[in-house]
């Protein structure tokens, strides 16, 4: 009696398990050469929330592969778990397991299934719209694996995260360039994904198209981006030299920061680049003793002290001074980069080419002075362009005006104004080393100290090429 209890318990457990099996198995109705099929879909598609998942919406596709082929499948309501449903070739849906890409305009029509791997994947280059919290969900491809009925999706993407501050609102673009060459830096291109159970998927790059190194995002409807948080969805990469960030606001002006941190973008991951300010590529902001110059000329003239006058416009705590009010003659003053600097290897052609504009604050009280930039050190001093953002031209009378002798002022040079032989440059590759002159007059000639208008002590901070 015994064993015919053991026999009948064995013969109800598997009875179970085939019915198991049998339930998890994705709904299928209709019949003939094609079917009607609905899968479960989980979304783990990204580290948004708390509990690592956002929505799909409504009539979101995704593409389901059975058996290598590709189908198109559709939810008509969206959640964290949804149902979509796709017509498959009846022979296809006997599969034994299928593959699930999202969003389904991320395959090709050549995207297939090979030996566990989804092929021919695109995530397009270039920037695409970003809304408050969220990403472009063009780019954020996720994939998943079953042998039942249900798909648990996760992220081949990694995500960089910017904010925007509420004081920061004329932001209208942000371009991220990976300073890394070679496939394996590639942001964006063709790729394949090996989804895995439970875990993030395989991501292997297989083209660079374009320009891969380079992703972005702008504000939906072309609009400045209003305060919050934003992503970015790339491919894994590896950026050993870290990347850079160019800003574009609606009043023309271009910033650019360097961050040359390393770090390695894995499926899933979250690289945060940090809060955005209206500022460019600050070379030199004498903020932690960092004076990068040599004194030739004004030995003893520089130094690094207290910030005289706090303003909104520079609230550094400390700038360069240059004092040459005990000259014995007539001078210009002048802070350079030094003779074998770093400024190269900070600033490399890679990175100058894409710069266009040379910014700097300078501070010289009620002194009148027109300050001048020497490209590479030689050839003819310039004057700014713009002065607190109004352009000068050859203006006397609209410098002066421009002026703030209570405040910091912003200078401002143009590549253009620059000759490369008889042609203007079009860009900062060509700049290696440079000088600033202080104290000169409109025509450029160098000044004495005389008292009241001249007292040669002059200020500098922020200088930034964009």
């Amino acid at each position: 009696m015994k064993k015919i209890v053991i026999i009948s318990v064995l013969a109800l457990s598997l009875f179970n398990a085939c019915t198991k099996e049998e339930l998890d198995r994705p709904i299928i109705t209709g019949d003939g050469d094609f079917v009607q099929m609905t899968f479960k879909a989980i979304t783990t598609k990204t580290v948004l929330n708390s509990d690592r998942s956002v929505s799909f919406a409504a009539g979101e596709q995704i593409a389901v592969f059975a058996n290598g082929n590709r189908y198109c499948f559709t939810t008509t309501s969206g959640g964290t778990n949804a149902e979509f449903t796709g017509t498959v070739a009846a022979v296809d849906a006997g599969a034994t397991t299928f593959y699930a890409v999202s969003p389904y305009s991320a395959t090709a029509n050549t995207s297939t299934v090979e030996e566990g791997a989804i092929t021919n994947l695109t995530i397009a280059k270039g920037s695409a719209w970003a809304a408050t919290g969220t990403y472009a969900p063009e780019k954020a491809v996720a994939a998943a694996i079953t042998t039942g009925s249900t798909f648990e999706f996760r992220q081949a993407c990694a995500l960089l995260k910017f904010s925007v501050p509420a004081s920061v609102t004329d932001l209208t673009q942000i371009v991220i360039f990976n300073r890394d060459a070679g496939i394996s830096g590639s942001l964006s291109g063709t790729f394949s994904v090996t989804p895995h159970s439970g875990s993030a998927p395989t991501v292997t790059v297989t083209a660079a198209e374009g320009n891969p190194h380079q992703t972005g995002a702008t504000f939906t409807d072309n609009e400045a981006f209003a305060a919050g948080t934003y992503y970015i969805p790339v491919l894994p990469a590896t950026l050993t030299s870290g990347v850079d960030i160019k800003t574009t606001f609606s009043d023309g002006f271009n910033g650019r920061k360097f961050n040359t941190t390393a770090v390695t973008l894995v499926a899933g991951s979250v690289y945060d680049l940090g809060t955005i300010t209206k500022s460019g590529f600050l070379f030199n902001t004498f903020e932690n003793n960092n004076l990068d110059g040599e004194y030739s000329g004004n030995a003893g003239a520089l130094s690094l002290v207290e910030n005289p006058l706090k303003t909104a416009t520079n609230p550094s705590n400390y700038v360069l001074r240059d004092d040459m009010h005990t000259a014995g003659s007539t001078t210009s003053g002048y802070w350079q980069t030094a003779s074998g600097e770093t400024f190269s290897s900070k600033f490399p052609s890679s990175m100058r080419s894409r710069c266009t504009i040379i910014r700097m604050k300078m501070y010289w009280g009620s002194d009148k002075y027109y300050p001048r930039f020497l490209f590479n050190k030689s050839g003819s001093a310039i004057r700014p362009l713009k002065v607190n953002n109004v352009t000068i031209g050859d203006d006397q009378a609209v410098f002066d005006s421009a002026i703030k002798t209570d405040d910091w002022n912003i200078l401002e040079w143009q590549s253009t104004q620059f000759l490369n032989g008889e042609t203007p440059r079009s860009n900062l590759s060509g700049l290696s080393t440079f000088q600033v002159r202080m104290f000169v007059n409109w025509s450029n000639t160098n000044l004495a100290p005389d008292g009241e208008n001249y007292h040669h002590i002059a200020y500098i901070d922020d200088i930034e090429f964009m």
